[in-house]
Order: C-alpha cells, then sequence, then structure tokens
C-alpha cells in the first residue's frame, strides 16, 4: 500500500473520523467504566483515541497513510474503550477474543521469524520485519475490536425495537420490604446482575418500586417499564399521571446494578413530591404556612415550570425537587445493599 494522505491530512481526517464515530458510539454503544464517573470515563475513551492516532501514525507515515489505516485507527481507539466497559458484563465473549488474538499473533510472528528470503541477512532483514510485525498485529487488533463492538451494538438494536417493555411482578405488594424480599434483591450484586436476562431484571426493579411505595406511604402503585429513552444521558423520568417510572433500555441492558436502583429511588421519590404537593392543596389556607410545607411550595412551581437536563443543565440539576431527590436515592441505595451485602455474608 501507499501513501494517499500528506502527514496533516492524514492526522486531520483521523481527528475528523473519530469526531464523526462519536455520535455513532454514543447512541449505540458508549457506557461509563465501573467505578469511574461519566466525565472520568470520557478523560479515558479521549486518552486511547490520543493513543490509537499516536500509534497508529508513527507505524504508517512511511507507507501506510491511507483510508484503511484510519479505519483501523478508529476502530482500535473506540474498541479497546469498548473492551474496558463492557468487561464486567461481556467478560467470556472478550477473553475469547484476546485469546484469538493472542494466538493470531503469535502464528504471525512465527511466520516472520521463520520465513527466510535468500541472499538478504538476517540481521538486516529484523528491523523491516518488527515493523511489518506492529503493522500486522494492528490489523489483527482493529479487526477484534470490531467483532467485540459489533455484539452489543446488535443487541442494543435489537432491544431497542421494543419501545417499552413492563415487569410481571404485580405493582401493589402488601409484602413490599426488603426483608421479605431480599431473596431477589440479592440479585442486584455485581455477580449475579449482569447475568439476569431482561425481563428478570425489570421484576427486580419493580420490586424495588413496590418497597418504596410502601416505604414512602405512597397512595397509589408504582410501575416500572423500560423506554427507549430520546438521548442516552436520560436515565429515568417519571409520569404521576400514570405512575409510571420508566428507566432507559440501555441503562437496564448495561449499567451498574446501583445505577440502576438510584434512577427508580430516584423517580420514587418524585412521586413522593407529587403526593405531597397534592397534600399541600388540598389543604386548608390556614395551613399553609406550617414549616413543614416550605420545601413543598417549591416542588409546586418546579413542577408546573419544570426544567429538563436537556434545556438547561444546571437550572435542572439545581431545582430542589432534584436535589432532594438525589439525596434520598443516595441514601436508599446505600441501604439496600448494606443490607443485600449482609444477607449474602450470612448465606455464605
Amino acid at each position: 500500500m501507499k501513501n494517499t494522505y500528506s502527514a496533516s491530512g492524514f492526522i486531520f481526517t483521523n481527528i475528523y473520523g473519530y469526531f464523526i464515530a462519536w455520535f455513532w458510539y454514543k447512541a449505540l454503544l458508549f457506557r461509563s467504566i465501573e467505578g469511574l464517573s461519566f466525565a472520568k470515563s470520557m478523560l479515558l475513551l479521549l486518552l486511547l483515541l490520543i493513543v490509537s492516532l499516536a500509534v497508529g501514525y508513527s507505524t504508517q507515515k512511511k507507507t501506510r497513510m491511507n483510508t484503511v489505516s484510519i479505519v483501523m485507527n478508529i476502530v482500535a481507539g473506540y474498541g479497546l474503550y469498548t473492551l474496558v466497559s463492557y468487561f464486567p458484563i461481556l467478560k467470556s465473549l472478550i477473553l475469547t477474543i484476546v485469546a484469538l488474538l493472542s494466538v493470531s499473533v503469535g502464528l504471525y510472528a512465527t511466520y516472520l521469524i521463520t520465513y527466510r528470503r535468500e541472499g538478504v541477512s538476517a540481521y538486516k532483514m529484523i528491523p523491516k520485519r518488527v515493523f511489518t510485525f506492529v503493522r500486522g498485529s494492528q490489523a489483527f487488533l482493529a479487526l477484534g475490536m470490531a467483532i467485540l463492538m459489533l455484539v452489543p451494538c446488535v443487541s442494543v438494536t435489537v432491544t431497542s425495537g421494543v419501545s417499552q417493555a413492563k415487569s410481571t411482578i404485580p405493582s401493589v405488594s402488601q409484602e413490599a420490604t426488603i426483608a421479605n424480599n431480599i431473596d431477589c434483591l440479592s440479585r442486584l450484586d455485581n455477580s449475579e446482575w449482569f447475568s439476569l436476562t431482561f425481563e428478570e431484571k425489570l421484576d427486580v426493579l419493580q420490586t424495588i418500586a413496590n418497597i418504596e411505595c410502601r416505604y414512602l406511604g405512597l397512595p397509589h402503585e408504582l410501575n416500572v417499564v423500560a423506554t427507549d429513552m430520546e438521548r442516552d444521558t436520560i436515565l429515568g423520568n417519571y409520569s404521576d399521571r400514570s405512575h409510571t417510572i420508566s428507566v432507559s433500555v440501555k441503562s437496564l441492558m448495561y449499567d451498574a446494578p446501583c445505577e440502576v436502583v438510584d434512577t427508580v429511588c430516584h423517580e420514587a421519590y418524585h412521586a413522593y413530591q407529587h403526593c405531597l404537593v397534592d397534600m399541600y392543596n388540598s389543604c386548608d389556607d390556614q395551613y399553609r404556612d406550617l414549616k413543614v410545607y416550605r420545601r413543598v411550595k417549591k416542588y409546586e412551581v418546579e413542577f408546573a415550570d419544570y426544567i429538563t437536563g436537556t434545556e438547561d443543565f444546571c437550572g435542572y440539576y439545581e431545582q430542589a425537587c432534584e436535589e432532594d431527590a438525589r439525596e434520598y436515592a443516595a441514601s436508599a441505595v446505600e441501604d439496600y445493599y448494606n443490607k443485600i451485602h449482609e444477607y449474602i455474608n450470612e448465606s455464605n
């Protein structure tokens, strides 16, 4: 192969390719790395893309600055991030791909070492063979990463064909306590969550919603459904008209269980806030200035002119209803997992 780009053109086209690929990757594959925040996960992805470009350019600048090399660099960068972020849930597939890549690279190295050209000294061939090995390894890596990204991509596409899915667990239960459902809740442990089917995960979340409904004293049920969200940054929402908590399909499939539990508890608390507003509006005027209602007044104003995260993230984040829901959800998740880990430890 020959160069079809200048050095600057090659680098610019790589960066442009990374930029265009990002929109597809974010829509179909991106997930935060377990244990890292969204911002830190994004930083790691950026670093991997920079490394893939730097390594690619250093090995391709002599005779391989072409479209094929650009595609390989893009696939390698995003593929390596996919390998890291999806390892907890696709461990078997990833280990299989890594093993096959290792065998392929090993066989390729053996071929380069044993192949001899007449009339050329082995000493002179070493630098060229090393360079050839590096370029060949890049091709194997790009192929392996392409296969790796294809699997979750197809999974999201197939699952997103169902615009909404609902749990089979009843949304009203008199026995909705953590103690009475600890066996079901133990499936929220990382060691088991990622092996659950889509429907089984929904059932666990409906159980949590039932517990929250009973704990918060809501006068109505909470129904949990999985829905395709308009934006990947939206993990869930609550509709007071239908008393429905909608969880992102992508989040349900690929996010850590603690994050999904946080979403359900967060939205359950919004249901509780709506009930407080209803109670405030139904009480006599003489009671509306009570201290207990001061926060509720803010809820009422905010619900009447609610700021979404897509239109103004800072405004959305600083709303009293969102601050209180985040605080409650964080406390609830900690309580759930303390009891889950206690149950698992006693069982072992």
